[in-house]
């Protein structure tokens, strides 16, 4: 059976026909129901640009504090990231810090 015309409400914003039913919802989301206008106003902020001045720092490079030291027998060891290959007997000139590892260790012979 057919919908009659007696069954359509017009929208008070728009002026479409929409059901007894259909019309609240309508009206609440019609796009010309001033309540559902949004004014945007968009506001850009001002920008400045300071230019970048560059600095290069001078990096000194810092030796390690050096020594000799002699091994009681052959050792091939990591130590940190680098890898050491020592001979029986002979001098070697190391980093402090490996001198303290070996020496804990026991394989330092005196000079």
């Amino acid at each position: 059976m057919a919908k009659k015309d007696f069954d359509k409400v017009k929208c008070q914003y728009c002026g479409k026909e929409f059901s007894k039913a259909g019309i609240a919802n309508h009206e609440k989301a019609c796009s010309e129901n001033p309540e559902n206008k949004v004014e945007e106003t968009v506001v850009e902020p001002e920008v400045t640009v300071e230019p970048v001045l560059e600095v290069k720092e001078e990096r000194k490079v810092v030796e390690p504090e050096m020594c000799d030291i002699k091994l009681k027998e052959k050792v091939d060891c990591y130590i940190g990231d680098r890898y050491y290959r020592f001979k029986k007997g002979e001098v070697a000139r190391v980093p402090v810090n490996v001198k303290e590892i070996l020496k804990r260790a026991g394989l330092l012979e005196a000079i």
